[in-house]
């Protein structure tokens, strides 16, 4: 059992580091992008990138949004609640 986890941890280590091999210098970590001229960054530099940035912001605002429009309408809920229950605990 031990051997046959072992084989799978280094058979996913090693689909790892092709992975990370057929990276290009834009997807690699900053480390390994720092051992690289800048000329070759220049040259290497994607001309119409499609890793949809723009798109990853927009989603992250909305999602921002949404949760604060949840909590500013609980707090709403929650105040008039309140009145309610002081209105009829009220002799």
């Amino acid at each position: 059992m031990a051997v046959r986890r072992r084989q799978e941890c280094d058979n996913w280590l090693k689909e790892q580091a092709e992975k990370e091999a057929d990276l290009s210098i834009y997807e690699k970590k900053i480390d390994v992008q720092l051992d690289v001229s800048l000329s070759d960054l220049r040259t290497k530099n994607p001309q119409d990138p499609a890793c949809g940035v723009q798109e990853t912001a927009m989603v992250k605002t909305n999602f921002g949004l949404d949760i604060k429009g949840i909590w500013l309408l609980d707090m709403i809920i929650n105040q008039y609640m309140n009145k309610l229950i002081k209105w009829n605990n009220n002799p």
